[in-house]
């Protein structure tokens, strides 16, 4: 339970929006900090390109790895239900639809 609640925190955080207006406003103060020190327009755009450029690829690889992290805890989460499908089966136990199970719990 607590692993699915950092996920969601974790995906929370890499929303598009959020993420586009945080890297525009950092952007924003970069090039401000670069002409400041250069006193150059062209230099600024240049640096400035570069660093949307590794933003970017920083973001890419957040969200490669977001997903990598849910499918590999997935697939774990389905061999151990699979694991104890086997182990039922071997016991004789038969499981419930999941439709039938809620209504033992209601009841």
């Amino acid at each position: 339970m607590l692993d699915t609640i950092v996920i969601r925190e974790e995906a929370d955080m890499m929303k598009a929006p959020k993420v586009f207006f945080s890297m525009c406003g950092v952007l924003i103060l970069f090039a401000t900090c670069i002409y400041c020190l250069t006193g150059s327009v062209g230099s600024t755009v240049v640096q400035t390109i570069l660093c949307a450029v590794i933003l970017q690829l920083g973001y890419f690889c957040a969200v490669v790895l977001l997903v990598a992290k849910e499918a590999r805890e997935r697939a774990a989460q389905s061999a151990g239900q699979r694991r104890e499908d086997a182990r039922s089966e071997s016991l004789g136990v038969t499981a419930l639809p999941k439709h039938s199970q809620g209504a033992l719990r209601n009841h």
